[in-house]
C-alpha cells in the first residue's frame, strides 16, 4: 500500500519563506513546458493538425455574429447543411488569442494547458496518498503516452479537466488549492512558476506565423493565392482533408473546400467520394458532356505545383455541336456542374 511520505520542516524552510522554495510540482510543470514545447520544434508540433484553422475561423464567426453556427460554413460539398459547432467555447478562445497574438498565442495557451494537466495529475496522485516517486514516474509515463494528442485543438483543454475532475473539487477548486498551498512537500506552491513564465515572456520571440511548411502547402498558397482564390470569386477547391483545414484558415470566406477535418459532419457518402478520388478508384473519373455529347478524357488530376486546382483535359471531336452558348456539364458521382461555352470550328 502506498502511503504519503512525511515532509518534516528543515532549517532551510524555517529561514526561507516557503513561497521562495520551488516545489517538485513547480519543477515538473516548467520541465514539461520547456521540454515538450520550447525545445527544438516543439511549438510547431502543436500545429501539426490543420483542424486548428477551422476552429479559429469558427470562433471568429461566433465573435462577429454573436451566434453559434448551425449550418456549414466552409464546404461546397455540403454547403448550408445542418452543422453545429459543439466546441464553440474553445473556438471562441482560440479566435480571441489569434486576434491579439496570432498563432503564437494559440500554441502558448495550449502548451500551458497541457503542462498544467500533467501537474494537476501529479498533485492529485500525491494528495491521494501515492508515493512521490511512484506518482512522478506514472505522471511522466502518462505524459509521454499522450503526446500524440498534444495539438492546438479543443481536446487539449479536456486533459486539464480530466486531470482535475477526480479530485474532491472542480478544476477551479484545485487551482485555488494551489494558491492556498493546501499541503506540504511536493504539492505546495511557490512563486517560481509565475516568475519563470514572466521571464520567458520578456524574451523576444516571433513564434509560429503559419502552420508547419513540411506538412502544409504554405509556400504554394503564398505564391498562388491569386490563382487559388481570385479577387471577387468564391472558388471550390478539391484537396485533402488536412489541407482543406489549412485552406479554410487562409481563404475563408473567399473559398470553399470539398472536405476538411470534420469527418463526422461529411458522413459516409462524401467520405466515399473523397476516398475514390484520393485512391483513384475505378469510378473516380469525371464525365464531361458538351451539348449532350460525352467527350473522351485523356487527363484528369490535381495540377502539380498548384493548390486545390483540378485539371480536366478532354478531346472535342469535329462533329461536336457548335454555337455561342453550348452547355458543358462536368459530373462526378452525384455532383455535377453545368456552364455555357462558345464552340466554333
Amino acid at each position: 500500500m502506498l502511503i504519503p511520505a512525511a515532509y518534516p520542516a528543515t532549517g532551510v524552510s524555517r529561514r526561507v519563506p516557503r513561497l521562495l522554495l520551488p516545489s517538485l510540482a513547480d519543477c515538473l510543470f516548467l520541465a514539461i513546458l520547456l521540454w515538450c514545447f520550447a525545445a527544438g520544434s516543439g511549438w510547431s508540433v502543436l500545429l501539426a493538425d490543420g483542424d486548428t484553422g477551422w476552429h479559429i475561423r469558427t470562433g471568429e464567426y461566433i465573435l462577429s455574429t454573436h451566434s453559434v453556427p448551425t449550418r456549414d460554413l466552409f464546404s461546397f460539398s455540403k454547403a448550408g447543411q445542418p452543422w453545429f459547432a459543439w466546441e464553440w467555447l474553445s473556438d471562441v478562445t482560440f479566435a480571441a488569442l489569434h486576434h491579439f497574438w496570432g498563432l503564437k498565442g494559440v500554441v502558448v495557451f495550449t502548451g500551458l494547458v497541457l503542462s498544467l494537466a500533467a501537474t494537476l495529475l501529479f498533485r492529485y496522485a500525491v494528495w491521494r496518498g501515492s508515493n512521490v516517486v511512484a506518482a512522478l514516474v506514472a505522471t511522466l509515463l502518462a505524459t509521454g503516452a499522450s503526446t500524440v494528442h498534444y495539438l492546438a485543438r479543443p481536446h487539449s483543454r479536456w486533459w486539464a479537466g480530466w486531470s482535475a475532475r477526480f479530485s474532491r473539487r472542480s478544476i477551479g477548486g484545485t487551482l485555488r488549492d494551489c494558491l492556498h498551498d493546501f499541503s506540504a512537500g511536493p504539492q505546495r506552491a511557490s512563486i517560481w512558476v509565475p516568475v519563470v513564465l514572466f521571464g520567458l515572456s520578456l524574451i523576444p520571440w516571433d513564434g509560429p506565423r503559419d502552420f508547419p511548411a513540411n506538412k502544409f502547402p504554405v509556400t504554394a498558397v503564398e505564391r498562388n493565392l491569386n490563382v487559388v482564390a481570385p479577387v471577387g470569386s468564391q472558388p471550390r477547391i478539391l484537396t485533402s482533408d488536412q489541407w482543406g483545414d489549412y485552406l479554410i484558415y487562409h481563404l475563408y470566406p473567399k473559398g470553399r473546400v470539398f472536405v476538411d477535418g470534420r469527418s463526422d459532419f461529411y458522413g459516409s457518402a462524401v467520405g466515399r467520394q473523397y476516398l475514390d478520388l484520393l485512391n483513384a478508384s475505378p469510378n473516380w473519373e469525371p464525365e464531361v458532356t458538351l451539348g449532350g455529347l460525352v467527350l473522351p478524357l485523356y487527363d484528369a488530376q490535381l495540377v502539380p505545383g498548384q493548390v486545390g486546382v483540378y485539371q480536366i483535359k478532354a478531346l472535342v471531336p469535329g462533329w461536336a455541336p457548335t454555337g455561342m452558348q453550348v452547355p458543358l456539364t462536368i459530373s462526378q458521382g452525384p455532383a455535377s456542374t453545368t456552364l455555357t461555352v462558345r464552340v466554333i470550328h
